[in-house]
């Protein structure tokens, strides 16, 4: 499986030739012949930097909850390179809808909330990606809310 990362106009390079270098950090290198200008011949050395995969998790606390107390669901975005930047946004979803977001800071992020119904509510954690990281979701959670008292 592929997918076209960039495509040279003949000005930066055209016909980038088929040998290709691929570094230890996923890296990959190699040139595009250009046109003809004055007797020479300009085209481009280039490298491409893929972003790197993530992995979410999610977890919360309590769980089980009561209707009305706080719950706290907690996510953390890891890569091979390490943490995403700080300040970067997780998105806590129950299916397709946001209960809230967070910001990432060390790799972590947190959303509170007291408004889910009782019985059981699917949470999955959201990460986004950026031009280095690929963004990624967490398994589903589920947060089981008794009635309060219970």
């Amino acid at each position: 499986n592929g997918s076209v990362l960039y495509n040279f106009t003949g000005a930066d390079g055209a016909y980038p030739l088929a040998e290709l270098l691929l570094d230890s950090r996923g890296n990959l290198y190699g040139t595009a012949p250009g046109a003809a200008l004055g007797g020479a011949v300009y085209g481009t050395v280039f490298k491409l930097t893929p972003a790197l995969p993530t992995i979410t998790t999610l977890a919360s606390s309590p769980n089980p909850s009561n209707y009305g107390q706080s719950v706290t669901f907690a996510a953390m975005v890891t890569s091979v390179s390490g943490p995403p930047p700080d300040g970067a946004t997780v998105t806590f979803m129950k299916g397709k809808t946001v209960l809230g977001t967070g910001m990432l800071s060390g790799g972590s992020a947190t959303f509170t909330t007291t408004t889910l119904k009782v019985g059981t509510t699917s949470v999955a954690a959201v990460y986004g990606g950026d031009a280095n990281l690929d963004g990624s979701k967490s398994k589903t959670l589920k947060q089981l809310v008794n009635k309060a008292g219970k």
